[in-house]
């Protein structure tokens, strides 16, 4: 997807009033800037390519709604508005970031033949199912009996 994609999308996406303050030096003006626009558009799909290690795809929803919200942070910071509305946005935009590059990495490419096994946080192993342990014995975990 374009800068041009990205900016139609945020258009979509974010009242038009904002856009057009954000976009415009001038507190006359009464279009969007779609020039500025793009290269704020253009700053965000180069940070989500740089973080996440992966090309956006246009038709993945997620990525597009992340660039949306990476373009209005890019263009707050160049309107240089509020701080704390830039903080909050840039940790919107780059928390989103990682977990897409946390998701993807997950499972690094590696030639073990081990599987890899992901584990619930906050949950205990089964220790009470029965499974096979040595040959016929079968070992009940806490309860420790064994079946023949």
């Amino acid at each position: 997807m374009s800068a041009a994609n990205i900016a139609a999308a945020v258009q979509n996406r974010f009242a038009t009033q904002l856009l057009i303050e954000l976009t415009n030096s001038s507190n006359s003006a009464t279009t969007i800037d779609t020039d500025v626009l793009e290269a704020a558009a253009s700053d965000a799909i180069g940070e989500f390519e740089r973080v996440t290690g992966i090309a956006h795809d246009d038709n993945n929803a997620s990525h597009v709604a992340i660039l949306c919200r990476g373009t209005v942070y890019f263009l707050e910071f160049y309107k240089a508005r509020d701080t704390s509305l830039i903080k909050w946005r840039s940790g919107d935009f780059y928390g989103a970031l990682l977990g897409i590059r946390k998701a993807v990495y997950a499972e690094a490419a590696s030639n073990s033949n081990l599987t890899v096994v992901r584990e619930r946080s906050g949950t205990r192993p089964d220790m009470d199912s029965a499974r096979l342990v040595f040959g016929k014995r079968r070992v009940s975990g806490i309860r420790d009996t064994i079946e023949n």
